[in-house]
This record gives C-alpha cells, structure tokens and sequence, in this order.
C-alpha cells in the first residue's frame, strides 16, 4: 500500500492518485475569501460556500429523520449522489480527463481537500468500466461520523450516507457505469472504522455477501 499526503492507495494506482494530488494542490492554492462580497472562490470563477458540518451532517440527519423517517437516508444519498456527479463533470470538463481511473484519482483528493474524508481504497478493489467493478475503501475522518462522535451520539446504523452517496456519483461519472455504494460499518455505531463497498447496483448485494462470507476477505472494521 501507498500512504500518500491525501489517500492511501495500492501501489498500482499511486502514480495517477500523486498526479491529482499535485493538480488539486494547485486547484485549491487559488482559493480566495471575499466577505465584502460573500464569495469564496478557486481560480476566481468556481464559487464555494462554507458550511459547519454538523449542520450538514448530524443536524439535518436527524431533522430528516424526524420528518422523512426511513426515507431520510435515501434523500441525503441521492443529494449527495448527485453532488458528486455534478463535481466530477465539471473535473472531467476543465481537466479534459478521458481515462477512468485518472477520473477516479482525483475524486479522492477532492474529498479530502473539502474536508469530507481521508480515503483508503483497499487491494481487493478492482474498479473496470464493466459489471465486474468493485471498490472496497475506508473514509477515514468522515465527517459525518466524527459529528455524532463529537456529541457522544452512538447509533444503531451506518450514518455516513453522504460519503457513500457523494463517492458512488463521482465513480458513476469517472467510468461511465451506474454504480451504487454502501456502508458496510461506521465509527458512529462503535466500529473501529467507516467501511464501504461500491459496485454496479445487481451486484451490490452479491459483493457484500462475498465480503462477509466466512471464506472472504479478513477486512478490518
């Protein structure tokens, strides 16, 4: 495995992820605050906004909850789905990147550059424009599990839905493939990490069953 500064990757993909690393520190070092002007800007044209992220997390998870009940996960995955979608369009765009796993790469960086999560994409992954995709990764420093964490807010379910809806649509747009990914453990219920899987949705259920069959791989959770 390769610990590089935003991601921790396996060896054969750590050239494409030390590239969009490099690119993503050049991207963000134009970030500029004007408050005279309520505008946060990269490259004075791409406008961000900050957010406290217990607001977007914990707050409105459960405010969510309180009026959407079961639906609520849902909603904020497909939010953050489509998110993520719309980021790595606008990477593909101003990039002019065509090859899926240079796509991929910078999807990552990005998280970790906003403040969404530090990704450890795991050897069993194997991420291919086709039904065999997977990708088996840890988010750690997810903030939507550090925000329960920090009220002392244990849960009886996985609570990261934006870090697996956000990372499915940014995969779905990299290899042109409709991809679908889920939580399969989460610090917020006690796991010693956020774990998730990620693959074409008819394989979904079969990869997680492989994952956790007796004879599957040991992952650490």
């Amino acid at each position: 495995m390769a610990e590089l500064k935003y991601v921790i990757t396996p060896e054969e993909y750590a050239p494409m992820f030390e590239k969009a690393e490099r690119m993503m520190e050049e991207y963000f070092a134009t970030l500029k605050l004007d408050p005279e002007r309520s505008t946060i800007t990269i490259k004075g044209v791409d406008r961000y906004s900050l957010i406290f992220t217990a607001d977007f997390s914990y707050y409105l998870q459960r405010s969510f909850h309180d009026k959407f009940g079961g639906a609520a996960q849902f909603i904020l995955y497909e939010l953050a789905y489509q998110m993520g979608r719309q980021d790595c369009l606008r990477f593909c765009e101003n990039s002019g990147a065509t090859d899926p796993i240079d796509r991929l790469a910078a999807g990552p960086v990005y998280f970790a550059f906003t403040g969404m999560a530090k990704v450890e994409i795991l050897p069993i992954s194997k991420p291919s424009p086709d039904e065999n995709y997977i990708l088996v990764y840890y988010h750690h420093y997810s903030f939507e599990a550090e925000s329960y964490l920090a009220r002392d807010h244990k849960t009886d379910h996985p609570v990261c839905y934006m870090n697996a809806g956000y990372s499915a649509g940014w995969c779905s747009v990299a290899f042109d493939l409709e991809l679908k990914a889920e939580e399969l453990s989460c610090r917020a219920m006690g796991d010693e990490r956020c774990l998730f899987v990620m693959a074409p949705p008819r394989r979904l259920v079969q990869r997680i069953a492989e994952l956790r069959s007796p004879g599957g791989v040991g992952l650490r959770v």
